[in-house]
């Protein structure tokens, strides 16, 4: 049975996972959240723009007004940070109500309602765009621009600057060799210019471009190997248990720990305490042989013999031998 003070707990936990729940569905979005326009391209068809300040993992447009269409709900696709979709069956006069759905951090967020009149105006160019879009790279890129636009021009910078219809014409494939920024725009006579659109490369080994030989797995993270002392592996699985098993301190603490066997046969025994995973890194269970016990049982006087409240631990893809039997309660 499950004590009195853990069921009020839990229902604590209960409540407040509710209450969040509640809060993110109704999530809006905030002007400094993100910036967004509509830019008409020709007769018929208008390219919606949205930038969030923040990199969003996905943004949703959604709009309504075209004749004879009912409402449309399309995702946006990504262009050096802005998203861009382009709606068509536009006719002069016609008005479009629309509105975002984006990720920010996790939770997803709605915009308010804004509208859009076809025609009566300048038109402009579409946005540039890259290939392939901005990142980090091992090694040299080849970049070509291009602009949806018919008979548009692409004019760009590479130190940082505002392109301007004086800036560098785009007449063939750029060459990357080193970390920058390209800045572009799209130019056409009678046409009002693209929204600057932007890529950064970043060029060489640095972070995130390539994973070293032996990843930082972070100093939680235990990787034994067979050549190692039973006695140095002992020492650390007891450190580890005596930090991680009792009920009363550590069943809610922040503290997590794995413990990684490599291919080989250990004479060890893992106590398993809170939020503790063992696990053997063989292609198969066989692989890593353990000559003794992972265990887990209600280990502290406070428990009074109760497992109930033994959660939060793992152990798998390993061979136990355990002499006498093993134990997981």
């Amino acid at each position: 049975m499950i004590r009195g003070k853990h069921v009020r707990r839990r229902l604590g936990v209960i409540a407040a996972v509710a209450a969040l729940t509640t809060a993110l569905s109704a999530s809006t979005a905030t002007a400094a959240d993100y910036t967004q326009s509509v830019a008409q391209l020709n007769a018929s068809q208008a390219q919606v723009l949205f930038t969030p300040t923040a990199p969003a993992k996905y943004v949703d447009l959604h709009y309504t007004g075209v004749p004879g269409v009912g409402q449309q709900n399309v995702r946006m696709l990504e262009n050096a940070g802005t998203w861009q979709y382009t709606v068509g069956s536009l006719t002069n006069g016609t008005t479009l109500d629309y509105w975002f759905t984006y990720e920010r951090n996790g939770p997803q967020f709605d915009t308010p309602h804004f509208t859009y009149t076809q025609g009566g105006g300048t038109t402009t160019v579409a946005i540039p765009t890259f290939s392939p879009g901005g990142g980090a790279y091992t090694s040299t890129q080849t970049v070509t621009l291009s602009d949806s636009t018919a008979g548009a021009t692409i004019r760009y910078t590479m130190d940082g600057t505002t392109p301007t219809a004086s800036s560098t014409l785009y007449s063939g494939p750029i060459t990357v060799s080193q970390s920058l920024t390209i800045n572009a725009i799209g130019i056409h006579s009678g046409m009002t210019n693209s929204p600057v659109a932007s890529a950064t490369y970043t060029i060489g080994t640095q972070a995130g471009c390539a994973q070293p030989d032996v990843p930082n797995f972070g100093s939680n993270v235990r990787i034994f190997d067979p050549g190692m002392s039973s006695a140095t592996i002992q020492a650390q699985l007891d450190t580890d248990f005596n930090n991680q098993k009792d009920t009363l301190s550590a069943q809610f603490a922040d503290r997590r720990v794995a413990h990684l066997f490599k291919p080989g046969t250990y004479s060890v025994n893992d106590n398993v305490g809170y939020y503790t995973s063992v696990a053997g890194l063989g292609q198969n269970p066989g692989d890593v042989t353990i000559n003794g016990h992972i265990t887990v049982d209600a280990f502290n006087a406070s428990d009074a013999g109760n497992a109930t409240q033994n959660f939060w631990r793992s152990a798998e893809n390993m061979a136990i031998n355990a002499a006498g039997g093993d134990r997981w309660a």
